[in-house]
């Protein structure tokens, strides 16, 4: 709801886990130390709502130059968003930051990095769940999956989930469609494309772990059959059955074409945040990539619109379940460049007289080019024909085979020697090469023809060919006999040699070189692998200690409980009054035979005795217990009580290691020993008769 989520920094919690679950949502605003959580708030709390005010609108012209920045920085188009979708979130990023105008956040983004990633994913709005709407879900399963899965066909179920954030929905279909293939007893294939521009949100989706709190979303037999819990309970990890029949590809609906042959479409809640124009466009995108009959599952707000010709529903309306009609008309939209730099208009009759003048200027080159220009061609160092100009066709002549604009492979053989010198003399010369020659024509007989050699720029020569009678002169043009050809194609093949050796030893060092680290790699690779296998031995050894330390614990448990149970049993038994109370004199336990002196209770214990009444107990009941604690002697005092006599005994309360914890109190009674000693005393008293 526009809210804002700071988290605690894990490496500053006792237990990192909490925090460690709420930054794995993706839903937190800033992970920060307590200290600076609070700075965060007060900057919050001095800048208040940004968009308070109606300086703060942003213009059409800010808006261009924030697609514009964003494309250019991060590569994502936002301009077919809605604007207000788009404003809300620019205006939250400001608030977050503490910048109070448009202006200022444009360059506080252009020098941030993260912050510009960060405003980024705040406009992929991925606020997706598992089964989102059941009743909606409920209405896809009886009108769509099951008439799937009742199809006797081998082809394979295509879904796509577009826009598909962290990959629930994506998830869920394939589930859905898992288990009601496997009801029908049908043995399709399953593939569910599922993509986004969010590289962060497929990320975690590929991960299929989620926090374990999504099992209220999910039915409890696709929780048991279709999920496993993470050892610590807090997360939920999707099966590798699953997991395999979905297939997350980074995909930009506006932009990239669709899948098509599906039977499915998912697109659910991304409708709303585009324009109507891109609305239209995702339709008939739909549309195209669906099977004939194939369906189409929307959101709740959304629809096809104006497009509604394309589809006919099959659910309630609030369902927003479609089947796709065929139509006779092309769903094609045409594609748009953004940002397409603005061309400068011009008047239509203008354009088209000078559209007219360059084509007459181009008439008037290629007739003067071609009755006047000699025949030529220009090539670069590697022979490769770049341009021809005139009736080249009367000295170059295609091979058989594959089609070449090789010079040497469309030049007859006896040439081949005598051009690669030529070229090599220009190249190294600087100088016009000019070679004669014959070339055979088309009625058999020989035609004499001069070939000129030109140096243009360094990887560009021109060869001109003239016939005899018609050759340019050239200032200190070089003339090659074929003796001299011949040896000058020889050096140039040995120079070609000779650089083709050293080009061959340094790729062979270089391999070396690469051989040599790539061994050195693998043994770092040999070494990382024989610590990894050392620490997980450590890690078993460690695993069994504790799995021995853990029965060890148990057993003491046990162990204690038969001690607890004896000696519960024990007090029971005894008819012997006795209360332990500790040093604030608190009652810590009791026999049930106090019950006969002071009336106690379960829920007394961690209440003082002094609260309570004294009468029972005997005079100066906490002066001796505080006496035993001062002395650590015991103490025991004769008393009538209730017309009864007892012998209370006060004794340190000692633990095992010998400490002193409190105070023992016991009532023993003595009435029938002091009945019988009172006896005894009035038999004394009669006369004894010798």
């Amino acid at each position: 709801m526009g809210g804002t989520v700071f988290v605690q920094d894990p490496d500053t919690a006792e237990f990192a886990s909490m925090p460690l679950a709420a930054i794995a949502t993706g839903q937190a605003d800033g992970v920060f130390k307590p200290e600076e959580i609070a700075r965060e708030i007060l900057k919050l709390h001095g800048v208040g709502t940004v968009a308070a005010g109606p300086s703060n609108v942003i213009s059409p012209d800010q808006f261009e130059a924030f697609y514009r920045l964003l494309h250019d920085k991060a590569g994502h188009n936002f301009n077919l968003y809605k604007k207000s979708v788009v404003a809300r979130r620019i205006t939250r990023r400001m608030y977050l930051r503490g910048v109070t105008t448009i202006d200022e956040y444009m360059k506080f983004i252009s020098d941030n990095g993260p912050e510009l990633h960060n405003l980024v994913f705040d406009l992929m709005i991925g606020v997706t769940s598992f089964f989102r709407d059941p009743l909606a879900w409920k209405a896809l399963k009886s009108g769509v999956i099951r008439k799937l899965a009742a199809v006797n066909d081998d082809s394979p179920v295509r879904v796509w989930s577009p826009a598909c954030a962290t990959g629930e929905e994506a998830y869920s279909i394939a589930m859905m469609l898992h288990n009601e293939l496997e009801l029908a007893g049908r043995r399709r294939e399953i593939q569910v494309f599922a993509t986004d521009v969010n590289e962060r949100a497929l990320e975690k989706a590929r991960e299929g772990k989620y926090p374990a709190g999504i099992c209220s979303e999910i039915p409890p037999a696709f929780m048991r059959k279709y999920f496993t819990y993470t050892e610590d309970g807090l997360s939920s990890i999707i099966s590798k059955e699953i997991r395999g029949l979905v297939v997350f590809a980074k995909h930009d609906i506006l932009t990239d074409p669709p899948f098509s042959r599906l039977d499915l479409v998912i697109c659910r809640n991304l409708l709303i945040y585009l324009e109507p124009e891109a609305q239209e466009k995702c339709i008939s995108l739909f549309h195209y990539g669906l099977k004939n009959g194939g369906s189409l599952f929307l959101g709740n707000a959304e629809s096809p619109g104006r497009n509604i010709s394309l589809f006919k529903s099959l659910a309630h309306k609030k369902c927003r379940i479609y089947e796709k009609l065929e139509t006779k008309t092309s769903t094609r939209m045409p594609l748009s460049v953004p940002f397409a730099s603005e061309k400068t208009e011009q008047l239509p009759s203008l354009q088209k007289a000078e559209e007219c003048r360059q084509s007459a200027v181009g008439i008037v080159q290629e007739a003067l080019l071609e009755a006047y220009a000699p025949a030529a061609v220009a090539v670069n160092r590697y022979y490769d024909i770049l341009y021809h100009n005139g009736p080249t066709n009367r000295y170059l002549c295609q091979p058989r085979g594959a089609p070449t604009q090789n010079l040497l492979e469309l030049l007859p053989a006896s040439l081949r020697s005598r051009i690669r010198g030529g070229l090599y003399r220009a190249a190294n010369d600087g100088k016009h090469v000019s070679i004669r020659t014959n070339v055979p024509c088309d009625d058999g007989q020989k035609r004499e023809v001069i070939i000129n050699i030109s140096q243009l720029q360094p990887d560009l020569f021109l060869f001109v060919f003239k016939e005899k009678g018609s050759a340019p002169e050239y200032p200190e043009e070089t003339r090659l006999e074929a003796s001299a050809v011949e040896e000058t194609a020889v050096r140039q093949l040995e120079s070609e040699l000779s650089a083709t050796r050293q080009d061959l030893q340094n790729n062979i060092e270089q391999l070396k070189s690469l051989n040599e680290e790539m061994q050195s790699s693998n043994e770092e690779l040999q070494a990382a692998n024989e610590e990894l296998e050392t620490s997980r031995e450590e890690l078993q050894s460690l695993n069994e200690e504790l799995i021995t330390v853990n029965v060890q614990l148990q057993v003491k448990v046990e162990e204690q409980e038969t001690t607890n149970n004896d000696l519960n049993n024990f007090l029971a038994s005894t008819n012997i009054p006795t209360v332990f109370l500790d040093h604030q004199f608190r009652v810590k336990r009791f026999t049930p035979a106090m019950s006969r002196l002071i009336k106690l209770i379960p829920s007394d214990v961690g209440r003082p005795i002094i609260d309570m009444s004294q009468e029972n107990l005997g005079p100066d009941l906490i002066a001796d217990a505080r006496a035993v604690l001062e002395q650590l002697a015991p103490l025991k005092k004769e008393m009538v009580i209730n017309s009864d006599w007892y012998i209370r005994t006060t004794l340190p309360y000692r633990t095992a290691d010998n400490r002193i914890e409190g105070v023992v109190i016991t009532y023993t009674d003595v009435t029938e020993v002091k009945a019988a000693e009172e006896r005894t005393i009035h038999l004394a008293s009669f006369p004894q008769l010798n």
